[in-house]
């Protein structure tokens, strides 16, 4: 039996979980089903969905943003001085 068979069973149990990284588990064992033709812990939910669900999908973990070091505030700081030194250059020789 396939995986994708097993899963179509146990999303009817009352047993089954979901994890975010692995997707249908066997909340008993915490591990995929493993049964052959049937689940001896099968235990039948009471409202079973009627609609399918989306396979769940896998993401990326993305790094954090590492905070900025002293060297790259005085750099940022360096920039904006000559900046603003070219800024009042410019207003001066309008203003004349």
């Amino acid at each position: 039996m396939t995986r994708e068979k097993r899963d179509k069973i146990c999303e009817s149990c009352n047993n089954h979980i979901i994890d975010e990284r692995y997707g249908l588990l066997c909340g008993l064992t915490n591990n995929f089903a493993n049964f052959q033709d049937k689940c001896k812990d099968y235990n039948a939910s009471v409202a079973a969905p009627s609609i399918a669900r989306k396979p769940i999908e896998r993401t990326t973990i993305t790094k954090k943003k590492e905070k900025k070091g002293f060297g790259s505030v005085i750099g940022t700081g360096i920039v904006l001085w000559i900046v603003f030194k070219i800024v009042l250059k410019l207003i001066k020789s309008f203003s004349e």
